[in-house]
């Protein structure tokens, strides 16, 4: 069923470019640290223009989001090779360093 009317029903994710003067998003000087003025401190254009607000916000929730997700990926597969060693550890030969 496709949706004919209202807003989109989730996010989309925008094409963008990292911006070529700073690539962060910051230009750093030789005693101050400032934002870049082609994009505004974002690190990222749209078709070679700054991002709107509500697009960056969006852009960066997004960016957090994915970055929670592999957090807790990560964590996981940590999880799993700790309850698979079946009380081995993680030292030389798998030895656990009690500090005896």
């Amino acid at each position: 069923m496709k949706k004919k009317a209202g807003p989109e029903l989730a996010p989309k994710r925008l094409e963008t470019t990292p911006c070529p003067d700073c690539h962060r998003g910051f230009i750093r000087g030789v005693f101050h640290t400032m934002p870049c003025f082609t994009c505004f401190g974002v690190g990222r254009l749209q078709d070679g223009a700054p991002l709107k607000d509500d697009d960056a916000k969006v852009l960066l929730r997004m960016a957090c989001n994915d970055l929670q997700d592999e957090n807790r990926q990560l964590r996981r597969q940590i999880a799993e090779l700790k309850s698979g060693e079946a009380g081995r550890g993680y030292g030389a030969g798998g030895s656990r360093y009690h500090g005896d």
